[in-house]
């Protein structure tokens, strides 16, 4: 009877998460219905969002279907006109339009996957989560730099699924902007919604392992609200 219940429940809650979608992003035939998120504002429909990520996109197939910029950030981007980029904390989702009616399946899921890391650096992958951590926090202490990481070439931490439709990677890079040097946390995931292959990256500016940590909890948690509303 417990158990029961407990379905029931989820099964309201996710029938009312649906109809109620604030969001919803036309990708081919499919409705994608984006996530609230408390703390970030989903802004891409706004002119100069669009006009300042469109410069980034990584090739001219990309369609970008949302842009989550902390609220301070965006409610202050008309007057400093992304001085800073995007911020510390960013969402970026995506796909491309090579795909957006080409049905998917666990399959290509992880097919699609392996492809898009296979240019990523791992090799300290296999060290495991906690070894990564501790790798890392003992070259700060030492350096105050990662210097083992090459500038622009992701390096795993750590793979992982949320669960059977996802494909989930903790990542670090390097960056160098005007000679600014500085380290930033990528969350990357590619995640099967409604038969079309999607991802979404959680970017957040490397502030010690914490940052790592923090990184993946809310990406993980944006992930799962995804999943959940569609």
């Amino acid at each position: 009877m417990y158990k029961l219940i407990i379905f029931t429940v989820i099964a309201f809650f996710s029938t009312v998460s649906f109809s109620q979608c604030e969001l919803i992003r036309n990708f081919g035939l499919k409705e994608i219905c984006l996530p609230t998120i408390i703390g970030m504002t989903e802004c891409y429909d706004d002119p100069l969002v669009e006009l300042y990520v469109d410069q980034f996109k990584g090739s001219e197939d990309e369609v970008i279907l949302g842009i989550y910029l902390l609220d301070e950030i965006f409610d202050n981007i008309y007057m400093t006109f992304f001085e800073d980029g995007c911020g510390d904390d960013y969402i970026k989702m995506f796909s491309l339009e090579s795909v957006k009616d080409v049905y998917a399946d666990k399959e290509a899921l992880e097919i699609v996957f392996t492809s898009m890391t296979s240019n990523f650096s791992s090799d300290n992958s296999e060290a495991g989560f906690n070894k990564i951590m501790e790798t890392v926090e003992n070259r700060l202490l030492k350096t105050g730099i990662l210097e083992s990481i090459e500038v622009g070439v992701p390096t795993v931490i750590e793979k992982y699924e949320l669960n059977s439709s996802t494909k989930n990677c903790m990542l670090i890079t390097k960056m160098i902007i005007d000679d600014y040097e500085f380290v930033q946390v990528q969350s990357f995931n590619l995640i099967l919604l409604q038969n079309r292959l999607l991802v979404y990256v959680y970017y957040k500016a490397y502030e010690g392992p914490e940052s790592i940590k923090i990184a993946k909890q809310n990406s993980d948690f944006f992930g799962y609200t995804l999943i959940s509303k569609n």
